[in-house]
């Protein structure tokens, strides 16, 4: 019985628990922070779709109120496929705000 309550406890409490502290602190974070509004903001990555798995939080909040410029330092063709990553990063950054 012991065993069934530790495993329950791990398995669904744990993570259920851990969410809804990250949506918490990401409240407080966010309500805590100056706006920043009426700022020219460059972004720069080093390749194509760092745009989108790094930076989409931080992008959706400051697009609102700020102009914003983003800067890719190479095209990823490290596996031949650099056109068609500079393309894919064209329309990220268009669906993005930038």
């Amino acid at each position: 019985a012991q065993t069934h309550i530790i495993i329950l406890l791990f398995v669904v409490l744990l993570p259920i628990a851990t969410f809804v502290k990250a949506i918490y602190n990401s409240y407080i974070t966010e309500s805590r922070q100056p706006a920043i509004r009426g700022k020219n903001i460059l972004y720069v990555i080093a390749h194509p779709d760092d745009e989108a798995m790094f930076f989409v939080p931080s992008i959706r909040r400051l697009r609102e109120h700020n102009k914003l410029y983003l800067l890719c330092l190479g095209n990823g063709d490290g596996a031949g496929l650099g056109r068609i990553r500079e393309k894919e990063l064209i329309q990220s950054a268009k669906y993005l705000g930038f």
